[in-house]
């Protein structure tokens, strides 16, 4: 699966599906219950392609597969990765506020299964629906920081936190 993944980074679409598919192909092959979170981590990952190459009819079939599974088996790593592609759809629709609960609740998951990544990708998720808010801003003067005189607690400690792990972002709203 970290195969696909790395082909999902670079955009390889095509290449990342084949190794699902084999992935998938071994696992029926194997008998492997569908309690085994593989197959979720599987059907997130065709989430995230589907969601990249905007195929509507396909991410509502495994939105709504992931939906079962997720409720049915305990996938936290899997929840969070689906929360994170959930808070991205929300944020790109300017549903700003129910994104930053989406990755909040996300962050959490990920934090508790060990996730480091997947606790900044949802953190990164928080930070960018807040700048879009107007509600978290970073200066070039302020590189290592949050910003004077807003608070830090909350949603906006999470935000500042992320900008700690990716460093300055560059927001031109024109």
């Amino acid at each position: 699966l970290r195969g696909a993944k790395l082909r999902i980074r670079r955009c390889e679409y095509p290449q990342a599906s084949l190794i699902l598919d084999s992935v998938d192909q071994l696992l029926a092959t194997c008998q492997i219950s569908h309690a085994d979170s593989r197959w979720g981590l599987s059907w997130t990952l065709r989430l995230e392609i589907a969601t990249d190459l905007n195929d509507t009819a396909l991410i509502a079939d495994l939105k709504q597969n992931l939906r079962i599974h997720l409720v049915r088996y305990h996938w936290p790593a899997t929840h969070a990765e689906f929360l994170a592609l959930e808070g991205n759809e929300l944020s790109n629709g300017g549903q700003l506020e129910e994104a930053i609960a989406i990755f909040s609740r996300g962050q959490q998951l990920a934090g508790e299964c060990g996730q480091p990544a997947l606790v900044h990708r949802n953190l990164r998720g928080i930070s960018m629906a807040l700048l879009r808010l107007g509600r978290c801003r970073r200066t070039p003067s302020e590189p290592n920081s949050s910003s004077p005189g807003r608070s830090t607690t909350g949603a906006s400690a999470r935000a500042a936190a992320a900008f700690d792990l990716v460093g300055p972002i560059g927001f031109d709203p024109d």
